[in-house]
């Protein structure tokens, strides 16, 4: 049976938002009112995220052994290019 766990990021601010996939560290930036969908898949049974907020968004930690996706609407997102 694979693990899923799902959730839902907004950026309620009115600046944009770094998120931050860990242990990958993946870059996205979600602009003011955006929403992602933090979608992590397998690893262990009793895995699931983590969340950690500092100045300029989140970080998202996945759990062992789980592959995780960022979608908009219902579609992957690449993460951004670095800055």
């Amino acid at each position: 049976m694979d693990v899923i766990q799902k959730l839902n990021c907004i950026n309620g601010a009115s600046e944009r938002m770094l998120l931050i996939i860990e242990p990958w560290a993946e870059e996205y930036w979600i602009e003011p009112g955006m929403s992602v969908e933090v979608v992590g898949l397998g690893g262990n049974i009793d895995g699931y995220f983590e969340a950690e907020r500092f100045d300029q968004g989140m970080i998202i930690y996945g759990w062992e052994g789980c592959v995780v996706s960022v979608f908009k609407d219902g579609k992957v997102i690449e993460p951004s290019l670095q800055e």
